[in-house]
């Protein structure tokens, strides 16, 4: 009964997070539309960090499971790692939002357009923290049936599952975030912030671990996520408010 109850709740997930995308889609409708200009030079100067970031975020998120399994065994290991899996869902929102915005905000990303860009990134970021809380309380409710999915002793897991889908919510906003900087042509810096981060991340994790076992890797893993969200806000303000100025002058 657990298991159908677990697959009727990841059913009512997919369903929220494929009408949040067509929501998008239709806001997105809204934005004048523009034609893409391909340059080489551009697309790697943009890209290449990207691809950076997308690396550091990977050891953020599998370190935890790695760690783990050195300190307490593949069993515990296998319980978070299942965990990591679900709150997964929390994300499809700002993935879908992001796939919408980022063609305008690269197209607005200039001291003339800086208004436009900001409405875009706007509601791009209200949009993902929307969607974020959705799935953050689908997995509230629903978090045991869901784990029962991997086995019955995957539902001792619950309270770790809960605060590592609260963690996505911060997750979802610094992949905004980070994003809004490489279109304003911060790739490099942004790269630099999140590497920093999964630096960090270990670091925290390998002390909390030790220290409240998995609990502490998931506390660990919250307060990285907000805290990367946090400065990855603050150098986005400055540098529209640094083209604000610029189309003032």
């Amino acid at each position: 009964m657990e298991a159908t109850d677990g697959l009727f709740a990841l059913g009512c997930a997919m369903v929220i997070a494929i009408l949040l995308e067509i929501g998008d889609l239709l806001l997105s409708s809204s934005i004048t539309r523009q034609k893409p200009v391909f340059d080489v030079k551009a697309w790697l100067a943009t890209s290449l960090p990207m691809a950076v970031g997308a690396i550091a975020r990977l050891l953020a998120v599998g370190s935890d499971v790695i760690l783990l399994n050195i300190l307490m065994g593949w069993k515990q290991a296998g319980l978070y790692h299942a965990a990591m899996v679900l709150v997964m869902l929390v994300i499809i929102p700002t993935r879908a939002g992001l796939a919408g915005a980022t063609p305008f905000l690269s197209h607005n990303a200039d001291p003339e357009t800086v208004g436009e860009f900001r409405r875009i990134a706007s509601r791009t970021m209200r949009f993902s923290v929307i969607g974020g809380v959705v799935m953050f309380a689908v997995l509230a409710l629903f978090g045991s049936q869901l784990l029962a999915l991997f086995g019955p002793d995957f539902t001792e897991v619950y309270q770790v599952l809960v605060v590592l889908a609260f963690a996505m919510v911060g997750y979802a906003i610094s992949l905004v975030a980070g994003n809004n900087l490489y279109m304003l042509g911060q790739a490099k810096r942004a790269s630099r912030v999140i590497m920093v981060a999964a630096v960090s991340t270990v670091v925290m994790s390998a002390i909390g671990i030790a220290e409240f076992g998995l609990m502490g890797a998931a506390v660990a893993f919250v307060i990285n996520r907000y805290g990367i969200a946090i400065v990855l806000i603050v150098m986005t303000r400055r540098q529209l408010t640094s083209l604000s100025q610029t189309q003032a002058t």
